[in-house]
């Protein structure tokens, strides 16, 4: 994760105050660890790994 505050500096009223957040989860898009235990339908343990593999969210936020 990233973030990046533009606090009170900048001369553009609109641009004051704006909070810029990068996340990226599984950068390197690597599957979940198998896990032969529990139920067949899941080969992975869902509680500490996720099978969606590499997910970026980019947030932009203002603050009043």
């Amino acid at each position: 994760q990233a973030a990046y505050r533009t606090g009170d500096a900048p001369s553009v009223s609109w641009l004051r105050n704006l909070d810029f957040v990068l996340n990226v989860d599984n950068l390197l898009d690597e599957d979940p660890p198998l896990v032969r235990a529990g139920d067949p339908d899941f080969m992975f343990d869902p509680a500490n790994a996720n099978p969606i593999g590499r997910f970026v969210s980019f947030q932009i936020s203002k603050r009043w």
